[in-house]
C-alpha cells in the first residue's frame, strides 16, 4: 500500500496472478507410498497380514467407566 492508503497497481497485479494460478503446483507426489487395498494404510504400518481373512464373531460387552467430574471430557 502507498502512504495515502491506496493499493499499488503492482501489488494488485501480484495478488491477482497469485489468486488465478493453476493447480500445477498442487500435485500428488508421483512416488506415493504403496498402500494396502484392504485398510488403505501404508504397507509399512498395515496389520492386515496378521489378521484373519474373515472377521471373528465375538460376543462381548464393553463398559466404559467415567468419573463424574470428567463428564465434559469426550472419550
Amino acid at each position: 500500500m502507498t502512504e495515502d492508503g491506496k493499493s499499488s497497481p503492482e501489488f494488485l497485479d501480484i495478488l491477482y496472478s497469485y489468486a488465478n494460478e493453476e493447480d500445477e503446483e498442487i500435485r500428488v507426489p508421483q512416488n506415493k507410498r504403496p498402500s494396502c487395498s484392504r485398510c488403505s494404510r501404508p504397507i509399512t504400518v498395515c496389520l492386515c497380514p496378521y489378521l484373519p481373512e474373515k472377521p471373528v464373531a465375538i460376543e462381548t460387552n464393553v463398559y466404559i467407566l467415567q468419573h463424574p467430574l470428567e463428564v465434559k471430557t469426550f472419550i
